[in-house]
C-alpha cells in the first residue's frame, strides 16, 4: 500500500484493520500492533477456533476496505498454540512461520494455510 498509493493511505488501511480487528474479537481476545503492518492477536481458543478466527477477520477486513482501485485488501495471517513447555518467544517463532507459509500461498482463497500445530 505505502509504496503504490503512499504512506497516508498505508496509515489509513491500519487504522482500518485496527478496528475491524477491535469489531470481530471475542472481549477476552487482545490485540496489538506487532511492528510495521503486523499485528499479533492472542485469543482463547485451540487451533481450529484460531483457523474460524482467521477467517473471519480476513473476510471482515476484504468486505471492509478497498484499495484506490477497487480492489479488496488482503491480508496473511499466522496462527500457532502454545503448547507445554513452549516458551513465548517458541509460540512467536510458530506463528511467524505459519505467517511467511500464508504469504507465499497468498494466491489461494484468502491467503488461508493449515495452522501449525504445538509440539
Amino acid at each position: 500500500i505505502n509504496d503504490r498509493w503512499g504512506h497516508l493511505l498505508g496509515d489509513e488501511c491500519l487504522v482500518c484493520v485496527a478496528e475491524i480487528l477491535q469489531r470481530v474479537l471475542r472481549s477476552p481476545d487482545s490485540c496489538f500492533r506487532w511492528g510495521g503492518d503486523e499485528f499479533a492477536i492472542l485469543a482463547d481458543t485451540d487451533l481450529a477456533g484460531a483457523d474460524v478466527l482467521r477467517g473471519r477477520v480476513t473476510e471482515a477486513v476484504a468486505d471492509g476496505f478497498s484499495t484506490p482501485d477497487g480492489q479488496p485488501l488482503s491480508i496473511c495471517l499466522g496462527i500457532a498454540q502454545l503448547g507445554p513447555d513452549m516458551t513465548p518467544a517458541e509460540l512467536m517463532e510458530r506463528a511467524d512461520r505459519d505467517l511467511i507459509a500464508a504469504k507465499h500461498q497468498h494466491n489461494g482463497p484468502r491467503g488461508r494455510v493449515a495452522p501449525h500445530a504445538a509440539g
